[in-house]
């Protein structure tokens, strides 16, 4: 059973949770192991759609931590998109959002993908 879909756009590989509540140890385990498959395909740029999810447990920020270390080993670009109000305030809390760039929707993380130079952070 896959937890996520993905989607490439424009060379930016857009991952979707199925999943509105990522609290089950043994299916954040199973989601952490895809998310580390997605990064290999990502080819460069990753960003995570947090448009289905409402509530995710402390496991679940280890993970996401771990995909983190990953892309910034591998020259990954992970970006996160779409973050629910809660889940953005437990991101602020342990400063998830000082390592990964977090946009308000999909289409400007897709935009500041392409931006370089001054502008590149863009509205986030």
């Amino acid at each position: 059973m896959s937890y996520t879909e993905a989607t490439n756009v424009d060379g930016v590989l857009v991952v979707e949770f199925n999943d509105s509540q990522i609290v089950d140890e043994k299916r954040i385990k199973q989601l952490g192991a895809e998310l580390m498959d997605r990064a290999n395909e990502a080819g460069g740029k990753l960003l995570l759609n947090f448009q289905q999810v409402l509530i995710l447990s402390s496991a679940m920020l280890t993970q996401l931590v771990l995909l983190h270390n990953k892309c910034k080993k591998e020259d990954i670009d992970l970006r996160i998109c779409q973050v629910s109000e809660k889940i953005m305030e437990v991101f602020k809390l342990v400063r998830f959002n000082k390592l990964v760039k977090v946009y308000d929707n999909e289409e400007n993380a897709l935009t500041a993908y392409n931006k370089r130079g001054l502008f590149a952070w863009g509205k986030n």
